[in-house]
């Protein structure tokens, strides 16, 4: 009686490594731009609840609490002005963030960000 080995041939498995390789090429840029993006989203998110506390400081007459940056580098509160007066408060997001926000104090005003990754 006669066996056959099984198994794969070396240029099965070949293949399987191109293919695996191929796959890896394509998902490694945009996890790259994924954790970009979700950095400088973690700091317009941590800016802009300290921008709603400084108003809400500015407003029942406290003073403004000192920023406590996590997701952001440094958070500078500056040029908050006085409440009536429109400021605004900057930080850059920790890496792999890139962005740089910026929010308004002003009635209405949002926050805004620019990345150099455009992400």
């Amino acid at each position: 009686m006669q066996q056959s080995e099984r198994g794969y041939t070396m240029a099965e498995l070949m293949v399987i490594v191109g293919i695996i390789g191929i796959l890896v090429a394509i998902a490694l840029p945009a996890w790259s731009n994924h954790r970009i993006r979700s950095a400088n989203s973690a700091c317009v998110t941590e800016l802009s609840a300290y921008t709603l506390v400084a108003v809400a400081a500015l407003h029942d007459g406290v003073a403004v609490p000192a920023a406590t940056a996590v997701r952001c580098q440094s958070i500078n509160s500056s040029a908050i002005g006085t409440l009536g007066v429109p400021g605004v408060i900057t930080a850059s997001a920790v890496a792999p963030g890139d962005a740089t926000v910026s929010c308004s104090i002003a009635p209405g005003a949002s926050c805004t960000h620019t990345s150099a990754s455009g992400n």
